[in-house]
């Protein structure tokens, strides 16, 4: 916990705390968080796949032509409830950055979306 709490970087913190969770993944066996490995096309653009010290929000966006899908995280720096009440001119500022991005090409495209309903019985 003091190795975690000396981070002072977002970064940091967020490469601990993988680094942390994917030790876990693999005692049970299973793949890293991310998609290194995975049966996709996946580019890593901006941060790394998860963004654990952030508020934000994830947007998923869908080239027409290319298909391609966009995952783009935005996010601000986290605050307290009491951050807000002492300084609330200086948390509503915050401007929103990328803290993660990456694309995923389709290994092949679809010519007429389709629509897949769920069977209810």
């Amino acid at each position: 916990l003091a190795a975690y709490r000396a981070l002072t970087t977002r970064a940091d913190k967020d490469a601990f705390v993988l680094g942390f969770v994917d030790e876990l993944l693999a005692l049970l066996g299973y793949d890293a968080v991310g998609l290194a490995g995975a049966p996709v096309e996946a580019r890593l653009l901006a941060g790394d796949y998860v963004s654990l010290h952030a508020y934000g929000w994830t947007e998923f966006a869908v080239d027409a032509e290319t298909q391609q899908l966009t995952v783009t995280t935005y996010g601000i720096d986290p605050y307290t409830a009491d951050d807000l009440a002492a300084t609330p001119d200086q948390v509503t500022a915050r401007v929103p950055a990328i803290v993660s991005q990456f694309v995923v090409t389709p290994t092949r495209t679809i010519d007429q979306p389709q629509v897949f309903l769920p069977l209810v019985r």
